[in-house]
């Protein structure tokens, strides 16, 4: 353990991330020691769930004070800035009054809290701005993957119903298929404290798994391709495409924006050519 930088830490200095520059700064806007510069600094980070560097925390108190962030910041700091100040509401300076009657001016800061779906409290998070950021930008790429995977699903569902009835999976799907699938439902009852994926077993498989259904059931699913010049390939090329994206969403990893864009044009291809 470096006891050196844990000395240093509670005589307040600040963190290199911090210029000297900015505390220079707000010193002399504001007349109050560096220490209690960084205790404010640290607990607006502290209550945007340690999303933003301290460096962009403390620009939002260069905004605040009516300087120009632009000296002491980048162009992608002072974006990063920006998203900061969306989440950070700064009311009008209110009057106390004391004693004295003299009038003494408390500058509230209310911090809005991240917008999760689950309540994280006041628990800081050890992720990085970017790790957040990616974080957010994935939700709308999850939610494109999400709506072509379960469309592809009720598409071949809906299609072979209409073509070979309701116990279409038991006649028309590979042993192979089927047997990977009654494993799986067999393995997620065994745990009965936990949701199930599906009560179809198409939910069960991979999506390699779709594209043998669909290749081994061809005649039923190419009048739906049929306009175009390779219909079988169309599809199992989109398919294929798709996957690529879905499996780094899957483990939590981030798209670039350009794949991002190249699923949306695809989910819109694909819900035309079906419709």
């Amino acid at each position: 353990m470096n006891f050196s930088a844990i000395k240093k830490k509670k005589k307040g200095v600040i963190p290199l991330e911090i210029s000297k520059e900015i505390m220079d700064a707000l010193v002399s806007k504001d007349k109050i020691t560096k220490r209690s510069w960084y205790k404010r600094i640290d607990a607006r980070w502290r209550a945007v769930h340690c999303a933003y560097d301290k460096k962009i925390v403390a620009l939002s108190f260069i905004l605040q004070k009516g300087l120009d962030p632009r000296p002491f910041s980048d162009s992608e700091e002072r974006e990063k800035l920006g998203e900061l100040m969306k989440e950070v509401t700064i009311p009008q300076a209110t009057q106390v009054s004391t004693p004295s009657k003299k009038p003494v001016v408390k500058r509230a800061v209310k911090i809005h809290e991240l917008k999760l779906s689950h309540s994280l409290g006041k628990i800081p998070l050890n992720l990085g701005t970017k790790s957040m950021t990616d974080g957010k930008e994935m939700t709308e790429a999850y939610y494109t993957l999400w709506i072509f995977e379960n469309s592809l699903r009720k598409f071949i569902i809906d299609t072979m119903e209409s073509n070979y009835g309701l116990n279409w999976w038991s006649s028309h799907v590979s042993p192979q298929t089927q047997s990977r699938s009654s494993d799986r439902k067999s393995k997620e009852k065994a745990n009965r404290w936990h949701s199930n994926r599906g009560a179809h077993e198409i939910f069960y498989v991979d999506i390699s798994d779709y594209k043998g259904i669909i290749t081994k059931n061809w005649s039923v699913f190419e009048p739906y391709f049929s306009g175009l010049s390779r219909p079988q390939e169309w599809i199992l090329n989109r398919i294929d495409e798709i996957t690529l994206s879905r499996n780094i969403v899957a483990h939590m990893n981030p798209l670039e924006k350009d794949d991002i864009e190249r699923i949306k044009l695809y989910l819109r291809d694909w819900l035309k050519q079906i419709s």
